[in-house]
């Protein structure tokens, strides 16, 4: 069984990476 915080933070990890990814990749505005 996988532990909370290891979920966690895995979760999170790939959230910001996501987020990232949006924010550098972001079409300009029209």
């Amino acid at each position: 069984m996988v532990s909370i915080s290891k979920l966690g933070s895995w979760f999170m990890l790939t959230i910001m990476s996501y987020v990232i990814v949006t924010l550098v990749n972001r079409p300009p505005a029209p």
